[in-house]
């Protein structure tokens, strides 16, 4: 829920703490800086392009119970900081820390920075700066789009441990008249190529708009095998389509745990799996 403050900035603790002092130079802080976590000013890891400066920053404005912030280039360091532009009296910040700060440099104590243009330029390079976070999402968007908001998601079965459910989920307004899926996989062999799996196939009904379709129950040591399925979608208007993904290995029952999140419209914890083209 709560993320880490990367700028001087201090707030509260989720159960309605103090603040503290912490070392942290790898996010540009003066040694001894003031720090704390709070809710409302999310920080994202920023990397360059080209060499190996990385920050997590707010990558704008920022604001909180005790202050406004801005990301700045600090002209002396060359490194990113959050200035803060506002300031108020809090009781928490009897020595108004904050306020002898509004408008300075955390770092250098001096109005030596400018405000860190909308490109990302690189402060040591000039190069542009990205969030590996953001540029992810924004593939999983276009994938998703190109999907037309089709994807797979897996629970594993809290209450029977050992088996996971499959499902498709329709988070679009499109109506599909039939789902058809061809289920398959390979047995992995030591020293020859994977043996194929017997195959399956399944009329799994309608998929209505904002709904899901149940695919499959297993159990999870079939995940030790590379599983498949291709799907057939037709839609109320338009031409069918086809659509695959493929799951197994250790690694989804292991890593569920860390991976999982709420799933929209089917209101279960689970993973997602994006489909993939299938010609």
């Amino acid at each position: 829920m709560s993320s880490l403050v990367t700028n001087p900035g201090i707030s509260f603790l989720p159960s309605g703490g103090h603040p503290y002092f912490r070392k942290d130079d790898l996010l540009g802080l003066a040694p001894g800086t003031k720090r704390a976590y709070i809710a409302n000013m999310t920080h994202k890891l920023y990397k360059c392009t080209k060499c190996n400066y990385q920050k997590k920053t707010i990558a704008g404005f920022g604001r909180c119970a005790d202050q406004e912030t801005r990301t700045c280039v600090c002209d002396r360091r060359k490194i990113l900081v959050e200035v803060t532009t506002k300031a108020w009296d809090v009781p928490w910040d009897p020595e108004k820390y904050f306020q002898s700060l509004v408008n300075l440099c955390p770092y250098c104590h001096d109005e030596k920075y400018h405000i860190w243009p909308a490109s990302h330029p690189c402060p040591k390079c000039s190069a542009k700066m990205i969030c590996p976070e953001i540029e992810e999402q924004k593939e999983w968007d276009k994938i998703r789009k190109h999907n037309k908001g089709l994807y797979i998601a897996i629970v594993f079965d809290e209450k029977e441990s050992g088996f996971y459910d499959a499902y498709i989920i329709n988070d679009s307004s499109n109506h599909y008249t039939s789902v058809e899926d061809i289920v398959g996989g390979n047995i992995p062999q030591d020293d020859d190529p994977p043996a194929p799996m017997g195959i399956a196939e399944n009329s799994l009904g309608v998929l209505k708009p904002h709904s899901f379709l149940h695919v499959e129950t297993n159990h999870i040591d079939m995940l030790d095998y590379r599983l498949w399925t291709h799907f057939l979608f037709t839609p109320e208007k338009g031409k069918p389509f086809k659509r695959w993904y493929e799951i197994g290995g250790t690694f989804y029952y292991s890593n569920y745990e860390g991976s999982s999140e709420m799933i929209p419209i089917l209101n279960k914890v689970g993973v997602i799996e994006e489909l993939r083209d299938l010609k």
